[in-house]
């Protein structure tokens, strides 16, 4: 479960149980659900703003964090039937106060999840735009 993925190569499976945000203007292999926004703060403080809505986020277990590297895992099990979700972040350094993130949220079971990936990863980078400016 350690183990964390690269976003760059990242190939999405043919299944309707995932969602991925990627920054937008750097080449990745997949395209994403939705862009990224870009954050006007440094890599440090993006990642602290992410900790303090991880926190706060129920049902949520096994957290890994490689602060080298700026990637985050957990598995956060669905609300009604106890699923689990994993879910990968990177933090992105797009210049010297500009940051922004990667999350590729996906469901081990099943086809479709009821847009649950799609609504997790778009309430955490709505989240983090409350805390943070954006550009």
């Amino acid at each position: 479960m350690s183990q964390f993925i690269n976003f760059q190569n990242l190939k999405l499976k043919k299944t309707k149980n995932q969602y991925l945000a990627l920054p937008e203007k750097i080449m990745y292999t997949s395209s994403p659900d939705v862009f990224s926004p870009n954050f006007i703060c440094k890599v440090e403080d993006l990642k602290n703003s992410f900790e303090g809505v991880i926190d706060k986020q129920p049902r949520i277990s096994k957290k890994f964090y490689d602060s080298e590297r700026n990637k985050f895992k957990c598995i956060q099990k669905t609300k009604f039937f106890k699923f689990p979700d994993l879910i990968d972040v990177e933090f992105i350094k797009i210049k010297d106060n500009i940051s922004s993130i990667a999350i590729y949220s996906r469901s081990v079971y099943g086809y479709y999840d009821f847009n649950v990936n799609r609504n997790r990863v778009k309430l955490w980078i709505e989240i983090i735009c409350k805390t943070l400016p954006t550009d």
